[in-house]
């Protein structure tokens, strides 16, 4: 994706250069297209099919191991105020149907 960025920048760079487009840059800045969109094709495809590259190897215990590690929650601001929000309506509606 990011060389396709780059080949369409340089198409355009060089149309702007020349004072007009050529058939050569715009055959640069096509190619440079297609390249971003069958990065931005691919990346929805890898992660659609449920694909992720690892960003670092794990080391995985025995199979025989019967323990579900369960990794630590990164949150954001956002997120605490979303699950800060449905907690506070969860208590509303337990109390609502606890109090009849």
């Amino acid at each position: 994706m990011l060389v396709g960025i780059a080949l369409a920048l340089v198409g355009a760079g060089l149309a702007f250069y020349q004072l007009e487009a050529t058939l050569v840059s715009g055959l640069i800045a096509f190619c440079g297209f297609l390249l971003f969109t069958a990065g931005v094709a691919f990346g929805w495809w890898a992660r659609f099919r449920g694909v992720s590259l690892p960003t670092r190897r794990v080391r995985r215990s025995p199979s025989s191991d019967n323990v579900v590690r369960i990794r630590p929650v990164r949150s954001n601001p956002l997120s605490r105020l979303t699950t800060s929000l449905r907690m506070r309506q969860m208590r509303r509606r337990y109390r609502n149907t606890t109090d009849r």
